[in-house]
């Protein structure tokens, strides 16, 4: 499912797509500009990656938070795995 990011909005991937809190997620860059990912409860804190255009990560199972921001504005596709 493709999520967008508005510029500076930090976006709670589990509720944008309706996946199961805790389900291991595999998240795909599709826009331009760097996105930063964090896996915490509380949001996206210090504690983040950044992924570069066309760049994929994946949290792990049993994450209580899945958070994503993008300074400029972007895009992700978001898979259960």
């Amino acid at each position: 499912m493709n999520v967008t990011l508005p510029s500076r909005t930090t976006v709670n991937l589990y509720t944008a797509t309706g996946i199961t809190v805790g389900t291991q997620l595999k998240v795909s860059v599709i826009g331009a500009g760097d996105v930063r990912l964090a896996t915490s409860e509380a949001g996206l804190v210090t504690d983040h990656i950044v992924l570069k255009c066309y760049e994929c990560g994946q949290n792990d199972t049993g994450d209580t938070g899945a958070w994503a921001l993008s300074v400029s504005g972007s895009g992700v596709n978001v898979k259960g795995v």
